[in-house]
């Protein structure tokens, strides 16, 4: 698995192992998928064209009015098209109301 972070602090962190949040036993997951090589991070995007499914994780703060502020989806949609393969299937975790993925989408 690929994990791709613009974020180059984020990046050496997630890749000494160091996980920012507290999930039961990711740290003990994240530190086996390191060592035996099936886990990788990086900050290249180019690193996504060989991938037929993409995660995105991104933050959606809420917005002073409440609602989902998309700028991280849609920035990172944006970043990653041009490196996606044809037929690429991408799955958003982030946060989003209804709609948003259509939206994204059209970054592509």
């Amino acid at each position: 698995m690929k994990c791709i972070d613009i974020d180059p602090v984020k990046f050496e962190m997630l890749s000494q192992g160091e996980i920012p949040i507290f999930e039961d036993r990711l740290r003990q997951l994240v530190h086996e998928g390191i060592r035996t090589g099936r886990l990788h991070f990086s900050t290249e995007m180019a690193e996504l064209a060989d991938r037929e499914f993409v995660l995105l994780c991104v933050p959606t703060p809420a917005g002073d009015d409440g609602s989902a502020d998309l700028t991280y989806v849609q920035d990172a949609a944006a970043s990653m098209s041009p490196h996606l393969a044809p037929g690429s299937i991408v799955l958003n975790k982030s946060t989003v109301p209804v709609g948003a993925s259509r939206r994204s989408a059209r970054s592509w």
